[in-house]
């Protein structure tokens, strides 16, 4: 695939990144050999597959919707109509060829209020972008569209979105005024591209939509097609937040459910940065995973990663033989935490993109031609992957204030060519939290052997 996403490891993030870094000694041992949350998405369709049962539904290819007698286009398209050159027995009907591109989805524990007030971790929940872009379109949303597929894949549920179960198809309409969202559980995966039954979209299941239009100068394209799981402070509420048409919608529980904060950039800032911060879908926010007894409860910090301007630049192109390119910033907010130790990360009172950040940067290249200067030596150089083209990445993490940290970078190629959004995302992983970023070719994952 033309780009790559890079896993840089928060605390809760293993140990990946940092030159000497300091783990919890609590904080359960590394796998690094799943490329996606909880697990490489292929293997979890393989072993799926066979013991699904087909959902009855209508005749023909058109997804059904109440009180119209119109057919969504959305429903017309299969998972072999999306130009992958992916098997389909190798990615699930919705995401199609972008099914292990991670920078499109989001995975993550999602949070649960408990009786006292405070929050834990409820079931694992993937949530996957429709690989159509008509599905997303105006015309479809019109009539009614399966936008993204919800996928528990340790089964469980999460009442406020109607999730209960393994598989789930948001369906989004517009209304003559507003915009409708359902929550619909199906038996098998590919049902989501399949007719919807009318009955299936009843109140019962209904979700509220609020529709955040973009400023003026922000285009339809910036407005990246992925979605992402977002939280509700204010209630302690996940809801989904996903391109729609030509602005970006929150599907919340109901229409009371309050929004996560949003960022204004400062005066003076240029556009291809800027828009990082106003769109939702460019950076990933959440409450990062802390380990203080070996298990994963939700931490007090609040972990905010936002790509750079740097980082769509190299997706045309590779950077230059040990040019070390900024990528990434992390805000960690009120404070890093145990992040600190372990990864580098920064933090303060003050929200992005005012306060802050550590900056995740990627090198291309050998140890030798990577390394800062003559002096510094990445140990076991041969522990870092090597790419399509011979040679290895390299990942650093800087505080304003503080020196670098050098991480190990495992390189995986994408099977098929796809356009990506240089987009980035924080990963769950059920022993440590990471972070991807998009660059050239495949997905750069940091390694869990420090430099």
């Amino acid at each position: 695939m033309a780009r790559r996403s890079i896993r840089l490891h928060t605390t809760a993030l293993i140990a990946a990144f940092t030159l000497g870094c300091i783990t919890p000694a609590a904080k359960p041992a590394l796998s690094e050999a799943n490329p996606e949350c909880p697990h490489d998405w292929t293997v979890v369709i393989q072993g799926l597959r066979p013991q699904q049962q087909v959902l009855p539904s209508p005749a023909g290819d058109t997804l059904v919707v109440p009180g119209t007698t119109s057919t969504s286009a959305a429903g017309e398209i299969s998972a072999g109509a999306t130009g992958s050159t992916t098997s389909p027995g190798e990615m699930l009907a919705v995401p199609g060829a972008t099914t292990n591109i991670p920078e499109f989805h989001d995975c993550q524990r999602l949070l649960v209020k408990d009786p006292n007030g405070g929050e834990s971790y409820g079931p694992l929940a993937a949530l996957f972008t429709r690989d159509s872009a008509p599905a997303h379109g105006d015309s479809a949303l019109a009539a009614g569209s399966v936008v993204a597929l919800v996928f528990l894949p340790q089964g469980g549920s999460y009442p406020p979105l109607y999730l209960n179960g393994y598989f789930h198809c948001l369906v989004i309409r517009r209304a003559p005024v507003g915009w409708n969202a359902w929550m619909v559980g199906v038996n098998k995966e590919d049902d989501c591209i399949k007719p919807i039954p009318a009955a299936l979209l009843r109140t019962a299941n209904q979700l509220a939509v609020r529709e955040v239009m973009p400023p003026k100068n922000v285009e339809p394209g910036d407005i990246p097609r992925v979605t992402r799981w977002d939280w509700d402070p204010g209630s302690k509420t996940q809801f989904i937040g996903i391109r729609c048409a030509n602005a970006w919608c929150e599907v919340t529980p109901n229409a009371q459910t309050g929004s996560s904060p949003r960022y204004a950039p400062p005066p003076g800032m240029d556009h291809a940065e800027a828009r990082s911060y106003i769109v939702k879908g460019w950076y990933d926010e959440q409450r990062l995973a802390e380990f203080p007894t070996g298990a994963a409860v939700p931490g007090v910090n609040l972990g905010t990663v936002v790509p750079t301007k740097e980082l769509e630049s190299i997706h045309g192109s590779p950077p230059a033989i040990g040019e070390w390119v900024p990528v990434a910033r992390t805000f960690m907010l009120p404070g890093p935490g145990p992040y600190e130790k372990s990864f580098n990360f920064t933090g303060s009172a003050t929200p992005p993109p005012e306060g802050e950040y550590a900056e995740v940067s990627l090198c291309r290249g050998s140890w030798t031609s990577c390394r800062p200067d003559g002096w510094f030596r990445f140990f076991t150089m041969s522990a870092c992957s090597v790419s399509d083209d011979g040679v290895r990445w390299y990942a650093s993490v800087r505080p304003r204030d503080g020196g670098a940290r050098y991480f190990c970078v495992l390189y995986r190629k994408h099977p098929t060519a796809h356009a990506i959004p240089a987009v980035t995302r924080w990963r769950w992983r059920p022993d440590d939290e990471t972070i991807w970023v998009s660059c050239p070719g495949g997905c750069c994952e940091v390694n869990a052997k420090k430099r």
